[in-house]
């Protein structure tokens, strides 16, 4: 239907037959053809010289004296005519015939183990690529079917206005664009992995988004073109409860209304319009209270503070009241919070929140931005010159600059988000807390532009407090005390009432049974799915999983076509998911995950549930005669992986653990779910897996202390640490934790 389309179909869509154009095709150029138009170059080997001498023989064959017929009646026309059609017909069918067969045999063992080889690799658009050629010749196949979970995901996208047509490529990099249709679009299929969106219509900037991690998906604000303040792109709403963490502190869940953000920060040109302007006269534009080591300051006295190497006003970097030569495009530096929150007034913008901040930088891509960060060099880069791609276009929230935000901290202070130039990159998801007169030569900003009367921003624009937690000096009660806590998890033992609702066997790679039974609490039934793998033989090793806090902001039913846990049943174990109270389809008005802190006593009682949906799961492994009740392992994620020791302390029968993305909370708990009691009383073997720059966990005050506690044995616990974000990289996470699994459960029969 587009130009575009048309390219992509050229690029990945595979060649029809030659038949079907020309079903009078010789065989010999059948192939030739096929040959010429192979698409991948390491499998396109025809060369001038081969297509030559097919073309030679041909035209010597066709050339050459037809040989007297043997058969008469082929001297009559009238029956000659005819008969030579049948067996043209019958050649032509065989050429088709051998073409698709040669074209299955390639789909099946050149293409299938092709595509395996990329997704292991992630490079998962080149597969699915691939695997589009693949499935002309192969519909259906359970192999393909089995490799199309792995490699792709499903979306549904609605834009306003319809009809806008949406693109992707790999983030990062300069591909060419794929398309993937035209809103709206149910269920079209995607690459996995983090993707570049954008989204065209005539009459419309581009817009620009970035998802395809732990489930997000790309969102939208289409402006007409020339409605849009210069410089700056559309940020969403926030529709669902949204947290930011302050050094692994999770903050209350909030909505907020969609805004305006600068595209790059800002830079020493722009920020001279407000000099020239009489910035630093003109009080109407400084509209926050000075106050400095908790004294009151008049408007002179800040004032003469914020002058340049020069004693002009301006930037501390500045000299004789303007910007070196050649730093017009650099972004502007050496500035306090008051005079960004100044330069923001004098624009009718003001800085972001911390919340609004994060909204556009996105601490889900710690992992993959930071790469492309200005960190650990000696001066910052051109403010559109930076590589570090956020969400809905906007570039550089890591590195270069420490950009202020409107939040103040306990002190005098206010928040700087993302890191500098000369900071490590574990800065971009650290918030550093400066005095409000700081004008170091790395400190900058950017601004963001609320819609009026947007009543959103007040509720996340107050004092954002740090925790007052450090394990370094924290100690775990004592073994009296912690026999009163351990009571509490236990429970009445009870019929289970176990009863199979469904059974679904389409997987090629495991068998799914919805199982319900009778909870440990209440009158509660609980649903468990469980997952017995196809290879291997019973009795299974199980693996017992517990997720993210995604699953208690999730209020429908549980159904992934590709879980997390989907490469411990390719490895031949089995896994039990229990759905946890308040989660999927066992959510509740009570409890919805993040919105109620972890120091009530609402927390308490459900990470008590918690562990007893564990041990009740449990129960229930033991009455199955196609499970190693002696060889049960814990699979915990974020969340499920912070929670562990609640789990696998009051439960003896888990036997080993692999722990992802966890740390201790920072949070004031109450003591009878608090980690810190129970992480020297683990001592089972555990294996632990970090992101060296995890904002939930940070590595010195979360991640290491959880560690360092546990009560395990030196030579059974190993951690391992990547240089990601709350994320981890797959293939070597999968092999560690099987491994693991491996060596202290035995390899699956």
């Amino acid at each position: 239907d587009t130009a575009t389309a048309i390219l992509l179909a050229l690029a990945t869509d595979a060649v029809p037959p030659l038949q079907t154009l020309r079903r009078d095709a010789p065989p010999e150029f059948v192939t030739l053809v096929e040959r010429a138009l192979e698409k991948d170059p390491e499998r396109r080997t025809l060369t001038a010289r081969e297509a030559a001498r097919t073309i030679a023989t041909y035209r010597d064959k066709t050339a050459a004296p037809a040989a007297p017929s043997r058969w008469r009646v082929f001297r009559r026309p009238i029956v000659a005519i005819p008969a030579t059609v049948a067996l043209l017909a019958v050649v032509a069918g065989a050429s088709v015939l051998g073409t698709r067969l040669a074209n299955e045999r390639w789909a099946k063992y050149t293409a299938l183990p092709e595509i395996t080889r990329l997704a292991d690799r992630q490079d998962f658009i080149a597969a699915v690529d691939l695997a589009k050629q693949a499935e002309a010749w192969l519909p259906g196949d359970p192999d393909l079917a089995a490799l199309w979970l792995r490699i792709s995901r499903t979306v549904t996208l609605e834009t306003d206005p319809p009809g806008t047509e949406i693109s992707y490529t790999r983030y990062g990099t300069d591909e060419p664009w794929r398309v993937a249709g035209l809103t709206p679009l149910q269920g079209v299929r995607v690459p996995a992995g983090l993707l570049r969106f954008k989204a065209e219509k005539a009459g419309f900037d581009t817009a620009e988004d970035v998802a395809g991690i732990y489930g997000s998906r790309p969102s939208f604000a289409l402006v007409e073109s020339g409605k849009a303040p210069e410089g700056m792109v559309r940020a969403t709403p926030v529709s669902e409860p949204y947290s930011i963490y302050v050094f692994g502190l999770e903050t209350p869940r909030v909505r907020f209304d969609g805004f305006w953000v600068d595209r790059y920060e800002v830079t020493n040109r722009q920020y001279k319009t407000f000099v020239d302007a009489g910035g630093y006269k003109r009080s109407e534009w400084w509209q926050h209270p000075f106050v400095r080591d908790g004294k009151p300051l008049t408007f002179d006295q800040a004032i003469s503070s914020f002058v340049d190497a020069t004693g002009r006003p301006g930037p501390a970097t500045w000299e004789l009241g303007t910007y070196p030569s050649g730093a017009a495009d650099l972004p502007v530096t050496g500035v306090s919070w008051h005079e960004a929150a100044a330069y923001a007034a004098f624009k009718g913008h003001a800085l972001p929140t911390a919340y609004h901040w994060y909204w556009v930088a996105s601490q889900l891509l710690t992992g993959f931005v930071i790469p492309f960060g200005n960190f650990n060099t000696t001066a910052p880069v051109p403010a559109a010159d930076t590589r570090a791609l956020h969400r809905f276009g906007a570039y550089g929230l890591a590195g270069n600059v420490k950009e202020w935000t409107f939040n103040a901290a306990p002190g005098d202070r206010h928040y700087t988000l993302g890191g500098g130039w000369n900071e490590p990159p574990y800065m971009f998801r650290d918030t550093d807390a400066r005095s409000s007169f700081d004008r170091g030569p790395n400190m900058g900003f950017r601004t963001v532009k609320y819609d009026q009367n947007d009543q959103s921003v007040a509720a996340v624009s107050g004092v954002l407090l740090p925790p007052s937690r450090s394990y370094s000096t924290e100690k775990p009660v004592a073994d009296a005390v912690f026999d009163a806590y351990r009571r509490l998890y236990s429970y009445d033992s009870a019929e289970l009432a176990a009863k199979v609702e469904s059974v679904d066997d389409a997987n090629p790679d495991w068998r799914l049974e919805r199982v319900t039974f009778s909870a440990a609490y209440g009158q509660e039934r609980m649903t468990m799915y469980f997952y017995l793998p196809k290879q291997g033989q019973p009795p299974y090793q199980t693996v017992l999983y517990m997720p993210g806090s995604g699953a208690w902001d999730t209020h429908t039913t549980f159904a992934q076509a590709n879980p997390p846990f989907s490469f411990l049943l390719r490895s031949g174990r089995a896994v039990a998911f229990p759905i946890y109270k308040g989660s999927y389809e066992r959510s509740n008005d009570e409890y919805n995950g993040g919105d109620k802190l972890k120091s009530t006593n609402l927390w308490r009682d459900y990470v008590i549930y918690f562990s007893k949906d564990i041990r009740r799961t449990v129960d229930y492994l033991a009455t199955r005669p196609d499970i190693d009740a002696g060889k049960i392992g814990f699979f915990g994620l974020s969340r499920g992986a912070a929670l562990s020791p609640m789990m696998l302390v009051p439960e003896p029968r888990i036997k080993v653990a692999a722990l992802w993305i966890n740390g201790l909370y920072l949070e004031q708990i109450a003591a009878e779910v608090d980690a810190i009691n129970f992480t020297p009383r683990v001592t089972i073997p555990v294996l632990q897996l970090n992101g060296r720059y995890d904002y939930n966990f940070p590595e010195e005050s979360s991640s290491l202390p959880f560690f360092n506690t546990l009560g395990t044995p030196a030579d059974k616990r190993r951690r391992v640490v990547y240089d990601t974000g709350h994320n981890l990289p797959p293939n070597e996470a999968f092999r560690e934790t099987i491994d693991w699994f491996d060596r202290h459960l035995g390899p699956p029969r």
